[in-house]
């Protein structure tokens, strides 16, 4: 399975200093039968973040990039509680003289994430139940003024970002086609987000190929899939998991020519 893949269904779970966009855990898990996109092995030095007991790790490629920044993302399956999880690494974080910091969202999913002791990168572990098990995100992520500029805007020229769109991040790889952008709409309801994507884009003769106006039965997620030419794009959007207003957005972009 392709690193944009696991990261479209896992969410973009990756965090620039000072601004964390969370990850959405929408549609379906990566099937267990899926290949890695490489055998597992430990990505990172025990005194960035330490192995999970137990754990079979698999990096999503070797040349993902957030927003022109290099990053190293892996994830992996545990049968422990996103519980367990959290507090192995907030425990792990602090052995190694790090401050972590506890982000719990809802539905059982948890984010640990603090700064490198040079300060050069964020530790980020997304957290979140999956079928029974419990499914994390480790990931390093050099600190740059890139992952927070507005220059990522205009790599996904077909997202129709509002002009109060924050928290802009662009996942890609050289080596796949497509990315995964992710941002926040902080002045919309659910009901606007989704009409402002549908409306945009319908402006711009893309054709709705699905609609799912409320993916998880409570009115907090839906889903839009549209299409244009040999160009498709997926929307996975979530209110606010902390109660504020605003709604978050994934977006899976691929062209089928590529």
């Amino acid at each position: 399975m392709s690193a944009l893949k696991i990261l479209k269904i896992g969410g973009v779970l990756v965090a620039g200093a000072g601004f964390f966009v969370g990850g959405l855990f929408l549609g379906d898990r990566p099937a267990s039968e899926a290949v890695a996109y490489q055998l597992p092995q430990q990505y990172y030095q025990a005194d960035e973040i330490p192995p999970y007991p137990g754990s079979m790790e698999y990096p999503l490629g070797r040349d993902l990039a957030v927003n022109d920044v290099e990053t190293r993302i892996s994830y992996f399956y545990t049968k422990d509680s996103p519980e367990a999880v959290r507090d192995f690494y907030v425990k792990a974080l602090k052995k190694n003289g790090l401050d972590p910091v506890l982000r719990e969202l809802e539905n059982g999913e948890f984010n640990v994430y603090a700064l490198s002791k040079d300060m050069e990168d964020q530790i980020n572990i997304a957290i979140a139940p999956s079928g029974g098990q419990t499914i994390v995100f480790p990931s390093v992520i050099p600190v740059s003024g890139k992952l927070l500029g507005g220059g990522s805007a205009h790599k996904a020229p077909d997202v129709p970002f509002s002009a109060h769109a924050m928290g802009i991040m662009n996942v890609g790889s050289p080596r796949e086609a497509g990315s995964v952008v992710s941002y926040v709409e902080p002045r919309f309801d659910m009901v606007s987000a989704v009409g402002h994507i549908r409306d945009t884009l319908g402006r711009q003769n893309w054709q709705m190929e699905e609609y799912k106006p409320d993916v998880d039965g409570l009115g907090k997620a839906a889903f839009l899939q549209l299409k244009k030419g040999t160009k498709h794009m997926m929307f996975s959007l979530a209110k606010n998991q902390e109660g504020r207003e605003g709604v978050a957005v994934i977006v899976n972009i691929q062209d089928s020519r590529e």
